[in-house]
């Protein structure tokens, strides 16, 4: 005696798939967007007010530099404390929501501060004022250098962790108890010096090229939004094409040394600064400040570097569908995932045997 099978027919109609949670009005993304948009806004705030009772600058967008305040030193130092006050702040205000969240915050502050300062046009009318139209690019040079020191610092502390963070979560999912937690996951090409060295080049060029071409004046809002564009395109990018773990760690050099490349070569093409103008054949990338580049350029970069990895199918549509590839996840990512980020692809479900 044999059982009959049901075969469903060839026109049944699947069953309604259920809800997903993020569905939800006030889903995590909501939330997230939410008290990072509240920690914000408070060091916006803070940032404006502290910088104006101290006199950063005397007169409120007229002095871009804060090597060229009448007190350089109390005006980084308090750039400073300003920057480390907002990553504490948003870190403790969003930090559940998005592990990153504090160093949004900072660049919100800086940035902010960039806005009070004021754009290089007037940078470079007070040194063309005291005769100092050559050197001026070697002091935004060295404020470049120095402003992301405590940039570069926080991202590495909070990178290392949330690192560990991933790896931990990864081991315990793969229930391991013999791999120590301080080794690598896995070993894989994604993780050799050459992967790494594209993703940072790949952000470095892009970054570079979309400036030069965005920033065509010193113009407050043409330069941060240009900046933005180029920190965000270029990290998204590197991170689509490059995803490994390793990458990340360095994306503050794109901002970095594109803002560095542009002092430098400002200051061997220096002329007449009377214009409000750097002179040579890469002058608008020392169109923004160093208080640009290190604001704007670090939240483009975060906000590519989430892009990147954790909706890749932004990325995917922009490159035209990579010529008819498909969308790379993170592990616990993208719009079905729930754990954390990671490198591991989503494990392969096993085929049903007929």
């Amino acid at each position: 005696m044999t059982a009959s099978t049901s075969h469903p027919s060839d026109n049944a109609q699947p069953a309604d798939p259920p809800p997903h949670p993020d569905g939800a009005i006030f889903n995590a993304y909501r939330r997230t967007q939410t008290l990072v948009f509240l920690a914000s806004v408070i060091c916006i705030i803070l940032v404006w007010q502290v910088a104006a009772h101290l006199g950063i600058p005397p007169i409120a967008r007229f002095q871009g530099s804060l090597l060229a305040q009448p007190q350089p030193p109390i005006a980084f130092i308090a750039a400073c404390v300003l920057y480390f006050v907002s990553v504490f702040i948003g870190t403790l205000i969003a930090a559940r929501s998005w592990f990153f969240a504090g160093i949004f915050a900072g660049a919100v502050a800086l940035a902010a501060l960039s806005v009070r300062c004021g754009p290089m046009q007037y940078v470079l009318f007070n040194a063309a004022a005291h005769g100092d139209t050559k050197r001026i690019f070697l002091k935004l040079l060295a404020e470049q250098s120095l402003l992301f020191v405590p940039v570069a610092l926080a991202w590495t502390f909070f990178f290392r962790r949330y690192a560990a963070a991933v790896s931990r979560a990864t081991l315990a999912e793969e229930n391991d108890p013999l791999k120590p937690l301080d080794q690598p996951i896995e070993s894989t090409t994604g993780d050799s010096i050459g992967v790494v060295l594209g993703a940072i080049l790949t952000q470095i060029i892009i970054t570079g090229l979309l400036v030069h071409f965005l920033a065509v004046t010193t113009a407050k809002k043409q330069v941060a939004v240009a900046i933005l564009i180029g920190a965000f395109c270029s990290t998204a990018l590197a991170e689509y094409l490059f995803p490994n773990r390793k990458s990340a760690l360095f994306y503050w050099i794109g901002p970095f040394l594109v803002g560095a490349v542009g002092y430098a070569a400002a200051y061997i093409y220096a002329g007449d600064a009377s214009i409000g103008l750097a002179q040579g054949p890469l002058a608008n990338l020392a169109h923004p400040t160093p208080l640009d580049y290190a604001g704007s350029g670090i939240i483009g970069m975060l906000m590519g570097y989430w892009v990147g990895g954790d909706r890749p199918d932004i990325v995917f549509l922009l490159l035209g569908g990579m010529a008819g590839g498909r969308p790379i996840y993170r592990h616990g990512s993208g719009p079905e995932g729930t754990g954390p980020k990671s490198l591991k692809p989503p494990p392969q479900q096993p085929k049903n045997k007929t």
